[in-house]
């Protein structure tokens, strides 16, 4: 992990304004989820057996244009902290 320089009191200003804005998205990515999580079980009528078909068809398709997703993503994050990321 690169090393990090505190610069000036007034970065804290901007990690709060992150940590404030954190709690709405982390509340709306959670409804979402579990939106789409009853979306998938509830309303799709489908096999229960084709279900993780067709969320692995979607997972591979996702992986051809983002390799990320596959793995544990240690490689990406390594990347992205260095600054060697050349975009996804």
């Amino acid at each position: 992990m690169p090393a990090y320089a505190f610069h000036s009191p007034r970065e804290l200003l901007l990690y709060l304004g992150f940590g404030l804005l954190a709690g709405p998205v982390a509340a709306t990515y959670i409804r979402l989820l579990y939106l789409a999580q009853d979306i998938f079980n509830n309303h799709w009528k489908v096999p229960r057996w084709l279900k993780p078909m067709v969320a692995g068809l979607i997972v591979g398709l996702v992986g051809i244009f983002l390799p990320q997703v596959f793995g544990v993503g240690y490689d990406t994050i390594g990347r992205i902290l260095s600054g060697q990321a050349t975009g996804f």
